[in-house]
């Protein structure tokens, strides 16, 4: 589970934020995704143009919404298929600004023919 608790002593409030597992390798849904807490729900709210205090009581459900490609509760079920390799970029969507994985196509020349997380060869 990625959901905890966070007070924020100066709103007098407590906001659930998204944080890595302690045996997870990779940050939180695995880097493959996207972790809806408290400040996504609240960002999405404000995006849909509800009223403020729809945005302020906006709550998370601590739930992965995983990149294509992805599966799983972690997203981390799936690799990438064939002929698509691992990346990593530095993404801005609507949860957060944070580095994620995602799936890129194999340069030419190059070719991996299974689904995995391994590069193209």
């Amino acid at each position: 589970d990625y959901y905890g608790s966070d007070v924020n002593e100066s709103a007098l409030s407590v906001r659930m934020t998204c944080s890595k597992c302690p045996e997870a390798d990779d940050g939180v849904c695995g880097l493959r995704g996207w972790c809806l807490d408290d400040d996504a729900a609240m960002k999405l709210a404000k995006e849909a143009s509800l009223s403020n205090t729809s945005v302020s009581l906006a709550k998370g459900t601590g739930e992965c919404t995983c990149l294509e490609h992805f599966t799983g509760t972690d997203c981390s079920d799936t690799g990438c298929p064939a002929g698509m390799s691992l990346e990593m970029e530095e993404t801005a969507d609507k949860y957060a600004e944070q580095t994620l994985y995602y799936c890129g196509k194999c340069l030419p020349g190059y070719y991996k023919d299974s689904v995995s997380d391994d590069g193209c060869e």
